[in-house]
């Protein structure tokens, strides 16, 4: 097997890395969207990033964590988390991958105060494991289903038997009536908004009037939502906001639309005080604002303080019901969120409710 090195990123690497990260995964990314990624983030330090090449040259592995800005109980903290860990397929199985990420996580693991891991399932999960990350919590994907078109279409696309259409029908009717939604709630007015310029001032102050109900996330500022959403040259977003009657923020939301506005994927949601009434606004103001859609969604951890408030609005844990049901093998990193830090104290970041993950963690591509 040809002898590999392990080294930190040079500028002009990204197109080997781009290059590698295709071969594998089948994909069509460019230089530009790499680079976005991982060298345009606006954050307090640079992305640590490495690669491996072997005795030609050839970059045949990647290893990096993307530095997010974060906010830990209102006091600003530097978050690592890794992202595309890939390894040339003629290397599977050799084990190199391992013995190079074990010397760059004792790099990074003294420049940012908590690593993070979003996508753990299989190998991957198994490396973080044996490097010390823990596992915080589990996802959950909780699920509205506003009309019934969206389940009798998923019936049909995987050719289910009649009968089945007829009872979940039947289930549908008596879920609509058990989430009817209640009477007496805070009205809220969402407004797009497709330039954050003119509110850049009153996002930011309105962030940090609010940052310390949040515990422990990323730090929101209108410049890192501009550059995460607006300028996310892989989706587009809606960013929506509610203000009061002087033009205060009172809270905003950003929001995927699929399937031709039929889904619903809430991004991120964040209202003043977290308040769970003004939460509870936010859910219903989305419905409204989207009346052609078919279900909403919102991506988080399973002990995510405000899941009581979804589920009181109809959100059902999909994740939750599909574990019950799956025959597949059990994997135990899979669907799960993992961490490391020798900076903070481990009841500040190894409780899952300690966290508010939102999509704003992910990667930004689907």
């Amino acid at each position: 097997m040809t002898k590999t090195t392990g080294r930190a990123y040079h500028n002009g690497d990204e197109h080997g890395i781009v290059a590698l990260y295709n071969l594998i995964t089948g994909a069509s990314r460019t230089v530009e969207q790499h680079l976005w990624e991982w060298l345009d983030v606006p954050s307090p330090a640079k992305s640590k990033i490495w690669v491996i090449e072997d005795e030609t040259g050839e970059i045949v592995g990647h290893h990096g964590l993307i530095a997010l800005p974060g906010i830990c109980n209102d006091k600003p903290i530097l978050l690592g988390k890794t992202e595309n860990t890939i390894l040339h397929p003629r290397y599977l199985g050799t084990g190199i991958y391992f013995l190079h990420e074990r010397r760059f996580a004792k790099e990074a693991e003294d420049f940012f105060d908590v690593m993070i891991t979003t996508a753990a399932g299989g190998v991957p999960g198994k490396i973080r494991n044996k490097l010390g990350f823990i596992i915080i919590d589990e996802y959950e994907r909780l699920l509205k289903i506003i009309k019934f078109d969206y389940l009798d279409s998923k019936i049909k696309t995987r050719n289910y038997y009649p009968l089945l259409r007829v009872l979940t029908g039947i289930g549908y009717g008596c879920y609509r009536l058990f989430i009817r939604s209640r009477k007496g709630k805070p009205a809220v007015q969402l407004s797009a908004i497709t330039d954050i310029g003119p509110w850049e001032q009153k996002i930011d102050s309105f962030w940090n009037e609010n940052r310390k109900y949040y515990g422990l996330t990323i730090d929101r500022t209108a410049k890192f939502l501009k550059w995460r959403f607006l300028d996310n040259p892989n989706l587009r977003y809606d960013f929506l906001i509610a203000a009061s009657r002087t033009d205060n923020i009172i809270g905003y939301c950003i929001v995927l639309p699929r399937d031709n506005g039929k889904l619903i994927k809430i991004q991120d949601i964040i209202v003043e005080k977290n308040n769970p009434d003004l939460v509870e606004a936010f859910l219903l103001a989305i419905e409204e604002y989207y009346k052609d859609a078919n279900a909403v969604s919102f991506h988080t951890l399973r002990s995510n303080r405000t899941n009581g408030i979804f589920r009181k609005t109809g959100y059902i844990p999909v994740n939750a019901i599909g574990k019950l049901v799956s025959k597949k093998p059990v994997d135990m990193f899979a669907n799960k969120f993992m961490a490391k830090s020798k900076k903070l104290h481990p009841m500040d970041y190894q409780k899952g409710e300690n966290w508010y993950y939102t999509e704003i963690f992910s990667e930004g591509v689907e």
